[in-house]
């Protein structure tokens, strides 16, 4: 399986990103609230929402990036047909991939969307 992340991966529409926040499974850490849905399709797609109250624009595309590559290298182990939405909580501070990623893999446990191994 390839690892990358397209187009048919994000969840763009603000319709559907407006049905997952009102309609999905919501869990909440310390850095994001994730908002979990099932789709129809095949794919396990992703949404990253950050506001501006977070920082400038570097590291608001720096936490974007963190998650999307939490998301891409794990994805394999998501079952499919997965909408995952990421709100990041603005008070995030002093941020790693290593942080987006436990976070990640944590809340994708606690929502049950992992495939058993």
């Amino acid at each position: 399986m390839r690892k990358t992340f397209n187009r048919c991966c994000r969840i763009s529409s603000t319709s559907e990103i407006k049905e997952i926040l009102f309609k999905g499974r919501r869990y909440t850490d310390s850095l994001a609230n994730f908002y979990f849905a099932h789709n129809p399709g095949k794919r396990a797609r992703l949404c990253v929402i950050i506001s501006k109250e977070c920082g400038n624009a570097c590291l608001r595309n720096r936490i974007k990036r963190c998650f999307r590559e939490a998301f891409r290298l794990n994805r394999e182990h998501l079952i499919e047909g997965t909408d995952i939405i990421v709100k990041v909580k603005s008070n995030i501070r002093d941020f790693t991939y290593q942080d987006a990623n436990q976070a990640f893999l944590s809340l994708c446990k606690k929502a049950g969307v992992l495939k058993d191994e």
